[in-house]
């Protein structure tokens, strides 16, 4: 369809280079009566002498959690060209890394700067213009149940909600895994370890739990040089070592102890925890009713997540009460053991609970009790009512964020 404007002969699509998923692309006459100038398949980047097709494939498979093994699969499966070789893949992936480092280091700064100034009504540390803040710290490992070889931390802002720093640890080295299996004696080994000290990727020793809170006094100790602000309270997720750790290492002084306050979020979640423990160790057993715990009818999933967000809204309901908070909590309890038979509604509220609407109504002898439990599964479960209700939390009421909603 397409005809040389010179000798009128026929065109055909060429490539002339590739590299990775990246092409050049020309226009050829049979005749080679004109010079055709090549275009690529999508935009080049000059400095990089590369497609920006392959940086991008790099960036995706890096959020999906996969490497250029798995790139060439999904290549080889959709029948186009291969990816880039090894070495320009780890090459893309270190350019990868300098951009993001450099993205990281303008938001955190900007959030920083934020946060700054949204506490600008608290108390000046000094005349330097060092501002307090509350900040939320929680960690993640790349594997579960603490056992992974790199875990990180992060700081969050209470009043932005923005991370203001963050920091990572690791427990593995794929150059000493390798190595460390070689003769140590040999000259080859001296030299790799002489150069490798400094390179090393192993930054924590010790257990995979700690790495939170050996990341969380770093964070606290550079907190003012780095962003001008002192994390004068932890809002903590019930990980006491770490608090304790930070509040030992006196990042500001001996005269400025960081002082703890609770999450309801991570308050609430620890009923959730308890309930679907208690699940699993009784999973097959059979209870008084000689039943098991599980199936319908009984405490499934979804009872679970019901419980744990009215333990919650307990809490957040009655934050300046403590006993009006504790009844909430046991009002939960007896409302979902309440029957048509045997009601318990005294501790209820009226806003929430259908009983007690259909008592100032008239109606209580229409009503009907829905989705309770038998009495078999609550008599199991009131132990964890009464450890998430007793004394302890008064030591949690007391540390209760004012607006940790």
């Amino acid at each position: 369809m397409l005809k040389c404007t010179f000798c009128s002969g026929k065109i055909t699509l060429k490539e002339s280079k590739r590299l990775g998923l990246g092409s050049m692309l020309l226009f050829s006459c049979k005749n080679n009566c004109a010079k055709q100038n090549p275009f690529p398949t999508c935009p080049t980047i000059a400095k990089l002498q590369n497609y920006s097709v392959n940086r991008r494939a790099a960036l995706a498979m890096r959020c999906v959690g996969g490497s250029r093994a798995e790139l060439q699969t999904f290549c080889g499966l959709m029948n186009i060209p291969p990816p880039v070789s090894k070495s320009t893949y780890q090459f893309l992936n270190q350019t990868l890394q300098k951009s993001t480092e450099k993205s990281q280091a303008e938001s955190l700064t900007k959030a920083a700067k934020e946060e700054h100034n949204m506490n600008d009504n608290s108390d000046m540390a000094d005349e330097g213009g060092v501002r307090d803040c509350d900040v939320s710290v929680d960690g993640s490992w790349m594997a579960r149940r603490h056992s992974s070889n790199i875990g990180t931390t992060s700081a969050i802002g209470c009043v932005t909600g923005k991370i203001l720093d963050t920091e990572t640890h690791s427990k593995a080295c794929k150059s000493c895994d390798y190595w460390e299996q070689k003769d140590k004696t040999s000259d080859g080994y001296k030299k790799w370890r002489d150069s490798h000290i400094a390179t090393c990727s192993v930054t924590h020793q010790g257990s995979s739990g700690a790495m939170e809170a050996d990341s969380a006094v770093t964070m606290f100790n550079r907190s003012v040089e780095l962003h001008q602000l002192r994390y004068k309270r932890y809002i903590g997720d019930g990980d006491n070592n770490s608090f304790k750790k930070v509040h030992d290492s006196k990042p500001y002084g001996a005269d400025c102890p960081v002082e703890k306050i609770e999450c309801v979020g991570h308050v609430q979640k620890r009923m959730g925890t308890r309930l679907r423990n208690l699940k699993r160790d009784l999973k097959g057993k059979p209870l008084s009713d000689g039943k098991t715990i599980g199936g319908k009818g009984r405490l499934t999933d979804a009872q679970i997540d019901k419980k744990t967000t009215y333990y919650g809204n307990a809490i957040r309901g009655n934050k300046n009460n403590l006993e009006a908070m504790r009844k909430a909590i046991w009002a939960v309890y007896f409302h979902k053991q309440s029957s048509d038979t045997f009601a318990i509604h005294n501790l209820c509220n009226d806003e929430w609970c259908g009983y007690r609407k259909a008592e100032a109504a008239g109606t209580v002898k229409q009503y009907k009790h829905t989705n309770n439990l038998p009495v078999a599964i609550m008599d199991v479960i009131k132990p964890i009512f009464k450890s998430l209700s007793d004394n302890s939390l008064d030591k949690m009421f007391r540390r209760l964020h004012p607006e940790c909603e």
